[in-house]
């Protein structure tokens, strides 16, 4: 590993991560919505230089549906980004998950994603994970149905600085 002298702004190479700030969830949260609605996951980074980038990413423990068939639609709002993927159910999206299971109740499935945000300022840039349906019932961090054989999972919602 190289060894760097920190003094003024060039203290770092491009592609140094000098922050990183996660928020995680545990608790399940359910939806119908047809449309993006949070999933309560929400993280917040003001960047020490205007020029540098955030990465946020998303890491989904488990999601699951009430329709074996119907697909379970991500994104990430917030910073200087409208939207990942445009937030419209059958367009893009930041990750798309969609359970080919017997079972509707019991299957579960986990997913990851990210994007480079460059918000160009220093002013605390904040970000969200949103979660929806095109029909059924969305569970986020959980299956849709609970049994003893089920816990919740764990999910997070990570924004890192990087040098640029």
């Amino acid at each position: 590993m190289a060894n760097f002298t920190t003094t003024g702004s060039d203290a770092y190479p491009n592609g140094c991560i000098i922050q990183c700030k996660v928020a995680t969830k545990t608790t399940k949260v359910t939806t119908t919505s047809t449309s993006p609605a949070t999933t309560g996951l929400t993280v917040s980074i003001t960047a020490g230089d205007s020029s540098n980038k955030i990465f946020v990413q998303a890491l989904i423990g488990g999601c699951g549906q009430s329709a074996s068939l119907s697909r379970t639609h991500f994104n990430i709002t917030g910073g200087t980004t409208a939207s990942v993927g445009g937030g419209l159910p059958g367009n893009d999206v930041g990750a798309t998950w969609c359970p080919r299971a017997a079972d509707d109740a019991h299957h579960q499935g986990a997913l990851c994603f990210g994007f480079f945000d460059a918000p160009g300022d220093t002013d605390a840039n904040t970000y969200t994970l949103n979660f929806w349906a095109n029909s059924g019932t969305v569970s986020f961090n959980s299956s849709y149905a609970n049994d003893a054989n089920v816990g919740n999972a764990i999910s997070c919602l990570t924004a890192w600085e990087v040098v640029q």
